[in-house]
């Protein structure tokens, strides 16, 4: 058995040539537009041992026809370790990155017998963003109270610039840019100009709002993280029952940590291994909405803006 692993290709790199390149165990070749820009990369390994076939079976949850069990090959493993070289090596001549989360994958018997025992022949997995009808509308006062009070936020803009990229970020699992926006955002709002650890720590246990939206959150973490057994599972082991006071100092770690790096240490985080910090990110995010939405009540919900609005709508 074959299988094959199609990655998505992010940016422009035309090979003068497409042949079939062989490197320890597997295949790759890409696959081109038709203008001989690559599209994917595919990489094909031998899959002989069925229990990394797919296998299908019957399903017990009602409203559930079956469940599809797939193991990866771990051999992938250090495909997927070696593609991460390959698109830094190839970012020279311009790819921007190679979609390692979400492959196509095809499943190629060599022989009737491997053909008789395959259910299926090839998977697909993927994120979607809600569709236009699925999105619930803001409601036009605040719109327009955002719009009448934005002459007010010139002392907030930056801080809440910093909340808008980190959301972004975090739409586009890029979490450890995102750790470093929300936690400039919170720096800004509640560091006083501290920089150093010990100093930005106090300042920020210093912070009544930013103690009560820890806590807030650690309250309500949100379907997000709690519908995610995985996420749950690390949010309850890494946040769940600390004291807000600890939380900061975790946070201001976490920072420090990432804003480094060495190839001298080893466990030293990867700019591609995005996932690990997807917990942190969500957690840190929710701490800065509610800080940035405190921020935004200085133009949406002050009196003379009210009045405002009152006085254009209330007819």
């Amino acid at each position: 058995m074959k299988c094959k692993y199609k990655f998505k290709i992010i940016g422009k790199i035309k090979p003068s040539h497409i042949y079939p390149i062989m490197a320890r165990g597997a295949t790759y070749e890409f696959e081109v537009n038709e203008s001989g820009v690559a599209t994917y990369i595919v990489v094909t390994i031998k899959t002989d041992d069925e229990r990394y076939w797919p296998n299908i079976s019957k399903s017990s949850t009602p409203g559930v026809a079956f469940h599809l069990n797939i193991s990866e090959n771990p051999l992938i493993f250090f495909v997927r370790m070696e593609l991460r070289i390959i698109e830094g090596l190839l970012s020279l001549y311009g790819v921007h990155s190679i979609g390692l989360n979400y492959p196509q994958i095809e499943w190629i018997p060599e022989n009737e017998e491997e053909k008789e025992k395959m259910k299926i022949f090839n998977f697909k997995t993927g994120t979607t963003e809600l569709s236009d009808n699925e999105i619930i509308p803001t409601p036009f006062d605040i719109i327009a109270r955002s719009i009448i009070g934005a002459d007010k936020g010139y002392d907030v803009e930056v801080a809440l610039s910093f909340y808008r990229k980190g959301r972004i970020d975090v739409e586009e699992k890029r979490y450890i840019e995102a750790i470093y926006n929300f936690y400039f955002l919170l720096e800004s709002t509640y560091g006083n100009g501290k920089f150093k650890k010990r100093q930005i720590s106090t300042e920020f246990k210093n912070s009544t709002i930013l103690i009560e939206s820890i806590q807030s959150v650690q309250n309500d973490p949100r379907t997000r993280i709690l519908s995610n057994p995985k996420l749950k599972q690390e949010y309850e082991n890494k946040y769940k029952n600390k004291s807000p006071e600890n939380i900061i100092d975790q946070i201001i770690e976490l920072r420090g940590f990432l804003h480094h790096h060495t190839s001298k240490r080893k466990g030293i985080w990867h700019p591609e291994n995005q996932d690990k910090y997807k917990l942190d990110a969500l957690f840190i995010q929710l701490i800065s909405f509610n800080v940035a939405f405190r921020l935004s009540e200085i133009c949406v919900f002050d009196e003379e803006v009210t009045r405002t609005y009152e006085k254009q709508f209330f007819r």
